[in-house]
């Protein structure tokens, strides 16, 4: 899945080692299964990370989400600009 390339991004660039939950993430599970992530039609259509301690900038990468409907990050430490991207 080409999401799987903008989550990664979106991992790396908020400190996801450090966040409150990140279950499954950079796993070889599907991304339907990571935590957070929301899919249909083998598409990511929601993010919901609200309170996890993300850290950092969201990447332009995310972006690329075409199918992304829904992004939640509230009660996240996130500086920076939303991307022009998105």
């Amino acid at each position: 899945m080409q999401d799987s390339l903008a989550l990664v991004d979106l991992y790396n660039s908020t400190d996801g080692s450090h966040w409150k939950q990140n279950k499954n993430w950079l796993t070889s599970n599907p991304v339907s299964k990571w935590l957070g992530i929301g899919v249909r039609n083998s598409t990511v259509t929601y993010v919901n990370l609200n309170y996890n301690n993300l850290n950092g900038r969201l990447p332009s990468s995310i972006g690329s989400l075409t199918n992304l409907t829904t992004l939640l990050l509230v009660g996240n430490h996130l500086s920076g600009n939303i991307p022009s991207s998105i």
